[in-house]
């Protein structure tokens, strides 16, 4: 088996690297060493491109990280709105999508078209939420506006996914303010790559019906799957289900897992009708599973905030258990890498958990305290941690 690197990536273009699971020593990889660099991402007083700066890194919120499932020196990193602020206005130059191909010591711009969208449209497109990868060279990134930006050499580009007659297809073609979340999987026998997205209307809208959509030729077209309707709060009946946070398909494509703010939701019937597994959540923020790339996973994570913030399932996602519930903690982010063992952001700090997230340890920085939905303990200033991938090589399932 070779090295495992575990990221994990914050605000302040904050990434801290940790090589071997168990080493608990952390190397901080931040994007610092892109200062200097010209930044093809215009400001929103629109002077043209500028060179990168630590003011502009001081605003880059990163919101998700992923590696090559062969080598996790090459990791993809994305920035967006900071996940307890989705709902304010960010300025349309504090965004990006950044590769390292040395284990995070040098950043880039990949190249691509995705930077001219990002351009040319609402400053809202920039919002990149959730990285993909299915395979070494192929790599999906969704945006808030629906855009799909894809890589198939590695993440040295990424570019928009067209249809047959060339046209740009963002998956919100019908109006969807908020697409936030992707799982992409690798076409079998030489097919195009296939997965699911969801989707919300208007994120400050009451009511506003969330969505999830399915593409069977690598994102060049989306198709609604609940016969077209929104998926349904359970309990409060016509409701919204609020936010979605995270979404899961299986290989054989029957098992759809969708967790949104309010509860999680399970299809086994390809998506044609979805049943509630975990209600009144109100607080979902993540869904990660274990493991990454098999036909279909056993063991999945919902993390939230407060009341909620871990809750875990053994049976792919039919029955959960809340695994940890300390007062006024917010769990971000999580990435799992045997079937009790992972980490967990949680304000300012990583914790370690051994037991499925049961009795955590600190990894990186102090406890957070306590102080409701968004409280802040200490930790490297003001930094706040989001995401985390444990990054094991395909290899390592067999």
């Amino acid at each position: 088996m070779s090295t495992q690197r575990t990221y994990t990536v914050g605000n302040k273009g904050t990434v801290w690297r940790m090589t071997d699971h168990d080493s608990n020593t952390w190397t901080d990889v931040s994007l610092a060493s892109m200062v200097g660099q010209l930044n093809p991402l215009v400001p929103a007083s629109g002077e043209g491109p500028t060179i990168v700066n630590p003011l502009w890194l001081n605003g880059v919120n990163l919101v998700d990280v992923m590696t090559d499932p062969n080598d996790s020196t090459k990791v993809c990193t994305i920035a967006g709105r900071a996940l307890e602020n989705r709902t304010a206005s960010i300025s349309s130059g504090f965004s990006g999508i950044f590769m390292s191909h040395d284990g995070g010591n040098n950043w880039f711009f990949p190249a691509g078209d995705w930077v001219d969208v990002c351009n040319t449209t609402a400053a809202l497109c920039r919002n990149h939420f959730e990285v993909f990868y299915t395979d070494s060279l192929t790599i999906y990134i969704i945006s808030q506006l629906g855009y799909v930006f894809k890589s198939v050499d590695g993440g040295l580009s990424f570019n928009t996914v067209k249809d047959a007659n060339n046209t740009i297809q963002p998956v919100n073609a019908t109006g969807f303010e908020w697409v936030s979340c992707i799982h992409m999987r690798k076409g079998i026998g030489g097919n195009p790559d296939y997965g699911v997205i969801a989707a919300i209307e208007d994120i400050n809208q009451i009511g506003s019906g969330t969505y999830v959509y399915k593409t069977i030729d690598g994102g060049a077209s989306w198709f609604v799957l609940n016969g077209g309707n929104p998926i349904l709060n359970d309990i409060l009946i016509n409701d919204n289900v609020g936010e979605p946070g995270g979404i899961y398909i299986s290989e054989d494509q029957n098992t759809i897992i969708l967790q949104t703010e309010y509860l999680t939701k399970k299809s086994v019937d390809g998506g044609a009708t979805f049943t509630g597994t975990l209600n009144s959540l109100r607080s979902g923020l993540h869904l990660t599973w274990y493991k990454t790339y098999e036909d279909i996973s056993d063991d999945f994570w919902v993390t939230g905030e407060n009341t909620h913030p871990i809750n875990n399932s053994t049976d792919v996602g039919s029955t959960w258990t809340q695994t940890l519930n300390p007062p006024n903690w917010t769990i971000y982010g999580a990435h799992f890498y045997t079937q009790n063992t992972g980490y967990f952001t949680s304000d300012r700090s990583l914790l370690k958990t051994t037991q499925s997230g049961s009795n955590p340890v600190v990894s990186l920085g102090p406890l957070p305290a306590g102080g409701g939905m968004f409280g802040h303990g200490g930790i490297i200033a003001d930094t706040l941690l989001y995401a985390v991938w444990t990054g094991q090589d395909l290899a390592y399932y067999e």
